[in-house]
């Protein structure tokens, strides 16, 4: 990795103003740091859903995956990405 290309990207403005937006919706959305994942769907407003904070073993994020994808829509509040 080029750390100086990576710096260099990071300080540019318009890396900032866009990794200051990402981290505005972030905070919304109740993340407090690394690894975070979001099973549900992020609105402009914040996010729908659970956040599992931390790092999840694959079968556990597994099992929280099936348990939603076997509701049906209207239990969720999710909708399909049809596009």
């Amino acid at each position: 990795m080029d750390t100086y290309q990576l710096n260099k990207c990071i300080e540019s403005d318009k890396a900032k103003d866009e990794l200051q937006k990402e981290e505005a919706l972030s905070k919304t959305a109740g993340v407090q740091g690394t690894p975070t994942f979001l099973l549900g769907k992020s609105k402009a407003s914040g996010a729908e859903g659970s956040l599992l904070i931390g790092a999840p073993s694959f079968d556990s994020l597994d099992i929280q995956i099936q348990s939603l994808l076997s509701k049906p829509i209207d239990q969720t509040g999710l909708q399909p990405n049809l596009q």
